[in-house]
């Protein structure tokens, strides 16, 4: 076991970038030092922000930081177009937050949550859940593999930068399919997205390792679903589509590339245009 060396005797993470344990849980550091430097720190920050050419420094770092960043904003704000989508997205979190606190209050409802947990929630899959990973998914460094090979970073177009921490996401959500085909590296909260909708994330997520890494999956159905989230347009609708395989495929494709030109944005049935900001 790594336990913290402040000893609080806990246990520690650990560190990706260092490829070892941390030494400390975060914020158990400064445990350590005693009384007498924590105060030696503390009087020389206060000396320091007495000195008046100091604070005159910061001020104005602080200031053209500031002016720097309403610019920018101000430049934003002249297009109608992010205009009009701003008020948009306010309207909508207005409307999101009186749902929230509806929500939060059904929670503390016993027969509630009884109703709509376990096999009375509409998400239920028969508790595949609680199955067992792959016995490679133990396997530190094969982690590390799948992250490096996806450049530490989340991987969905769809990502809102909510969370730093990754996870790896089973796309065929087959715990006990971890061929790196089938594996991708996303944040905690796309990850956590990803459970609903499952079959136009698949389809997604199926593409997206296709197009980045050069892989040749195909899953008609997930296809499918995926195009079929998109039928508001005439060109896209699937009773043009034939049997052929090849059709479909080039079909999501089209799709596809026309949401990373910033075209069109959001998954399931909160397809919307995305106006393009210069």
């Amino acid at each position: 076991m790594n336990l913290c060396l402040c000893g609080c005797g806990k246990e520690t993470s650990f560190n990706n970038n260092k490829k070892r344990y941390n030494y400390f849980i975060h914020g158990h550091s400064g445990r350590v030092r005693s009384e007498s430097s924590h105060n030696k720190i503390v009087e020389a920050i206060k000396r320091r922000w007495q000195d008046p050419k100091f604070k005159e420094k910061m001020a104005a770092i602080k200031s053209v930081s500031k002016r720097k960043i309403s610019m920018s904003v101000k430049k934003l704000w002249e297009d109608p177009n992010y205009r009009d989508y701003m008020m948009e997205c306010r309207k909508r979190k207005n409307s999101y937050d009186k749902v929230s606190k509806k929500l939060k209050d059904n929670w503390k409802d016993p027969d509630f949550i009884l109703a709509h947990t376990g096999p009375n929630s509409n998400n239920w899959k028969g508790g595949l859940s609680f199955e067992d990973y792959c016995s490679i998914w133990k396997d530190i460094e094969f982690k590390e593999e799948i992250k490096e090979r996806d450049d530490r970073e989340c991987n969905s177009f769809f990502c809102d930068g909510i969370s730093n921490r990754l996870a790896i996401h089973h796309i065929d959500y087959n715990k006990k399919n971890c061929n790196p085909q089938n594996l991708i590296t996303l944040c905690i909260s796309c990850n956590s997205k990803a459970n609903s909708d499952r079959f136009f994330w698949r389809g997604f997520y199926i593409i997206t390792n296709n197009k980045l890494r050069g892989y040749d999956i195909y899953d008609r159905k997930s296809f499918l679903k995926f195009i079929n989230f998109f039928l508001d347009k005439d060109r896209w609708s699937l009773s043009k589509l034939t049997k052929d395989n090849g059709s479909i495929i080039e079909l999501a494709n089209e799709i596809y590339d026309e949401l990373m030109e910033g075209y069109i944005y959001g998954p399931a049935n909160e397809i919307k245009r995305k106006p393009k900001v210069r």
